[in-house]
Formats: C-alpha cells, structure tokens, sequence
C-alpha cells in the first residue's frame, strides 16, 4: 500500500500468489525512484512475477528474471541490489539464498556459494564495502558463521563468533563505522 500524505491506496493491483498467502517482505527504492518489492508472489498487478517486481509508478514488471524462492531482504548500495532470502536460483542463475543484481551491467552476480539458510536482512558498510547479512545460517562461503557474516571483495568472513546459542535468528542489523 502508498499513502499520498491523506489516504492509503493499493500499489498497482498489488502482489498474489496462485497457492497461499502472498506476503511482501522487503522493499527498495532505486535511484529512478522505482519501487522494489520482495516477497512471496508470483504476480505483481497480474503481471507473472516470481518474489521479485519493480512498480515504475505505473506499471509492475518481473525484476531480473525473478527469484526461485522467498525474499526476505533487499538492500541497495554501491550500484547494486542485493537480494537475501530462501532461494536457490536468481534469474538463471544458481544462487545460495543471497546474490546482487547490478544496475549498471543488468546482471545478476553471485556471493560465491552464499549461505546455507535463510537471509532476513542485508546492511551495508560503506567504508570497508562490506555486506553484513543476518538470519538463520551456519555458513557462509563454506565457512562457520553462525546467523551472522561478512561478505567483503570476493569472500566471506565470519563475525566474531557469530551467534551460535542465540535460540533464533537475527532480523536486524546496523552497519556503523567507528570514529576514531
């Protein structure tokens, strides 16, 4: 739904899913203020759309050939979309529940083999280009990295120790550089 300052109205149709409950989860906003939708759909305003769309202000369209499975998180930063849920396939691309779509190229790129369990949320840190991501996960590129890791240059990184007896999963996170 879009409030316009007064009233809440529906988004294009907004999102439906042929079996179950279609569910938005995660929304971006790119630089030609298109709004980005992640979720659990596979229409968008009647237009197939498999769990990823864009709303050009007028009409739905399937954002980079759609995602295999649920997204639960979406984060733009440097150039990039980067999309995280639980999904083994981006586009036509093999993916291990994470991946990013780059604005400039068009193209889908992987995180190496990504994670091994959902992603809820994606937080970037600009400073090192660093993506953070949290959820329910024991690896991360093959490496131990419990419910939280790193992804920097071209390979993943646990976090401290990670969250091993967390008895959940982790939904939130804030990327925030140190002074000093």
């Amino acid at each position: 739904a879009m409030c316009d300052g007064t009233t809440w109205r529906e988004v294009g149709g907004g999102v439906t899913i042929s079996s179950g409950t279609a569910r938005v989860s995660a929304l971006a906003v790119d630089d030609d203020n298109n709004l980005i939708v992640g979720g659990y759909f596979d229409q968008a305003g009647g237009t197939a759309s498999d769990n990823l769309a864009v709303w050009n202000g007028a009409n739905w369209q399937e954002f980079g050939g759609g995602v295999s499975g649920a997204v639960t998180a979406l984060k733009i930063a440097d150039g990039n979309l980067y999309v995280g849920g639980w999904f083994n396939q981006v586009g036509t691309m093999a993916a291990g529940n994470i991946a990013y779509f780059n604005f400039q190229s068009g193209t889908w790129l992987t995180m190496g083999s990504g994670v091994d369990g959902t992603v809820n949320v994606i937080e970037w840190e600009p400073t090192t280009s660093s993506v953070f991501v949290g959820g329910d996960f024991s690896t991360a590129g093959g490496t131990s990295a419990y419910r939280i890791a790193r992804f920097v240059g071209s390979s993943w990184q646990a976090v401290g120790g990670g969250f091993m007896t967390l008895g959940g999963d982790i939904r939130s996170l804030l990327a925030a550089a140190k002074d000093g």
